[in-house]
């Protein structure tokens, strides 16, 4: 018999291929831990764990959430990357408590606009997916402070994305860009961006005006120059890779 009082519940890496039914009585419950598991689905039943606070369900073989996870007004952190999921539930916008979205290694190929209502997000991982492009509405995502989009199939980055003024880390490494918007300039917060992997042939000049930018990664690029910009933020300490490109004269 599980103490109902139970508030944090391990059950990772046991070869499950369904949740015991007797877990969803647990209303005390704040972290479920199901990772690793051969989950293909998570039951409607989940809506019942009220106070959960943290759900791990990376690493099986979900295709799909249920909508009832938007009932889940108390989660901080939803870690689903390492899935097959095509979709997210419409309902999932609801969580507006959370601090934390993991979404990377799905099969995710579009962002729905209403992403730009989780307006506590600190920190979203979408690495792996599909994605082709980005709504206009992730500026809305004030307090994020890492946003993780390396290996899609992005063509553009939006200039909405110079609302993000907290942000400390961007990753969009192994995508489509041909440009980097001037609105980047304004990320002021930013620590580490990572452009490798991409078709560049030139970043805006308003990238020098990220003086706190400690890490960027321009590597395996179409650049033919070495920009000003780039030997204004070396000069302020940035570490630059430029390796690979087509020919930059460092």
């Amino acid at each position: 018999m599980v103490d109902e009082r139970v508030e944090e519940l391990e059950l990772y890496s046991l070869g499950l291929c369904a949740v015991p039914a007797e877990v969803w009585r647990l209303s005390a419950l704040r972290k479920l831990n199901l990772r690793g598991n051969q989950l293909t689905s998570v039951p409607a039943e989940i809506w019942q764990l009220t106070s959960l606070e943290r759900l791990d369900l990376n690493n099986n073989q979900l295709t799909s959430v249920p909508e009832e996870i938007g009932l889940l007004t108390s989660l901080r952190e939803l870690v689903l990357y390492g899935n097959q999921l095509t979709r997210l539930p419409a309902k999932i916008w609801q969580l507006t408590s959370l601090r934390k979205l993991f979404l990377d290694q799905n099969q995710l190929t579009r962002l729905p606009a209403k992403i730009g209502q989780l307006r506590s997000l600190k920190e979203l991982s979408l690495y792996h997916n599909g994605l082709t492009r980005l709504p206009a509405k992730i500026g809305k995502l004030t307090s994020l402070k890492t946003l993780h989009l390396s290996r899609n199939q992005l063509t553009s980055v939006p200039a909405e994305i110079r609302q993000l003024t907290s942000l400390q880390e961007l990753s969009l490494g192994g995508n489509l860009l041909t440009s980097v918007p001037a609105e980047i300039g304004q990320l002021t917060s930013l620590r580490v961006l990572y452009l490798f992997d991409n078709k560049l042939t030139s970043v805006p000049a308003e990238i020098e005006q990220l003086t706190s930018l400690k890490e960027l990664w321009l590597f395996n690029n179409k650049l033919t120059s070495l920009p000003a910009a780039i030997r204004e933020l070396r000069a302020m300490g940035c570490n630059v890779d430029l390796d690979d490109n087509v020919t930059v004269d460092e």
